[in-house]
């Protein structure tokens, strides 16, 4: 059986609730550089934790 810690999982909730404010930011801004910015930021950090999960994130093309 696995257990989870409460440290990692403390760790996870506080960088997803980072993350999801980033993306909101991201989302509602009018700016162009802002949504690039903040976009930039939740991709950075979605990377760094699921690395240290052990986890590797493919990119794809999107589609059109």
């Amino acid at each position: 059986m696995i257990t989870m810690d409460a440290t990692a999982l403390a760790a996870i909730t506080n960088r997803c609730t980072d993350m999801m404010q980033a993306a909101a930011v991201a989302y509602y801004s009018p700016r162009a550089d802002e949504k690039r910015h903040h976009t930039e930021t939740v991709l950075d950090d979605l990377k760094r934790l699921t690395a240290a999960l052990g986890f590797e994130i493919v990119e794809r093309e999107a589609a059109e």
